[in-house]
C-alpha cells in the first residue's frame, strides 16, 4: 500500500511532466467530467443488475467447478498427472489473450454480446472437458475456460459502467463482485458433491452448460446502452 500511495499517480502533471501532446495540464482534479450515475439502491431494482448476478454467476459457477477440479477430472477420465497439468498450464495462457483480446473488443463491440460469447465460451469448455475425448478436445476445453474467465471480470465492469453510470461505480461493482465471487465459491461443492453422488463427473456436466446457455441468454436480453442523461442519480 504504501508503495502505491507514493508512486502511483493519476496524471504527469504530478510528476512535473507533460503528456503526450506537450499540453501541462494545471488542475487534473477540477477538469474532470463530472461522474453520473444511479444509485445502487436504484441499481438492484431494475432487472438489468440482477440479470447480471445471474449471468455472471453461472459463469462463475462454471469456470470455478471446472478449474478446481480439472486435474482430478482429467486423471479420472485416464490421463496422466503431468498430462493433466499441460492442460491446465493453457488457462493461464488463454487468460492472459482473453484480457488482451476482450479489452480490444470492448472497444467496438457491444459489452452484453461479449459476455454472451464468454458464456458460450465456458458451456463449450465444460462440454469437451467433461464429456469429449481426452486429448486435443482436453486442450481446447481448457483453452476455452481460460479465455473466458479472462474476458468476464473486464467486461463486468464495463457493464456496470455503461449501464448504471460511473458515480456509484464502485459500489454497484463490488457488490457484482461479491455475488460473482460467491458463485466461484459454490462451483467446486456442487462439481464435488455431484461427484461423491455418483461417483462420476459426467452427470453434472449437463446442468452446467445448461446454467451456461441461459446465461448467455440473458445477456443476449440486455437493452441499448442508456444515455448519460438517462442515468440521473436519485
Amino acid at each position: 500500500m504504501p508503495v502505491v500511495y507514493w508512486l502511483l499517480k493519476d496524471h504527469p502533471s504530478e510528476m512535473g511532466l507533460t503528456n503526450d501532446s506537450g499540453y501541462r495540464q494545471q488542475t487534473p482534479a477540477t477538469s474532470a467530467a463530472p461522474a453520473f450515475g444511479i444509485s445502487p439502491r436504484q441499481a438492484r431494482r431494475g432487472v438489468t443488475f440482477w440479470m447480471m448476478v445471474a449471468g455472471f454467476g453461472f459463469i462463475a459457477i462454471g469456470y470455478s467447478g471446472g478449474v478446481a477440479h480439472l486435474i482430478p477430472l482429467l486423471t479420472d477420465r485416464g490421463l496422466t498427472a503431468e498430462a493433466a497439468a499441460a492442460v491446465q498450464a493453457s488457462i493461464g495462457v488463454m487468460l492472459v489473450i482473453g484480457r488482451l483480446v476482450t479489452g480490444y473488443l470492448l472497444d467496438h463491440v457491444w459489452g452484453p454480446l461479449i459476455a454472451a460469447i464468454a458464456a458460450l465460451a465456458t458451456a463449450t469448455g465444460i462440454g469437451l472437458l467433461f464429456l469429449a475425448p481426452l486429448g486435443t478436445m482436453s486442450y481446447i476445453g481448457a483453452a476455452l475456460l481460460g479465455f473466458a474467465v479472462g474476458a468476464e471480470i473486464d467486461v463486468m465492469a464495463v457493464l456496470v459502467s455503461r449501464y448504471f453510470g460511473t458515480r456509484y461505480f464502485a459500489s454497484i461493482f463490488g457488490q457484482l463482485n461479491a455475488s460473482f465471487f460467491l458463485c466461484s465459491a459454490l462451483g467446486p461443492a456442487v462439481v464435488g458433491l455431484s461427484y461423491d453422488l455418483t461417483r462420476s463427473y459426467a452427470p453434472v456436466a449437463p446442468a452446467i452448460i445448461a446454467a451456461l446457455l441461459i446465461s448467455a441468454i440473458f445477456f443476449l436480453f440486455f437493452k441499448p446502452y442508456p444515455k448519460p442523461a438517462d442515468l440521473a442519480a436519485v
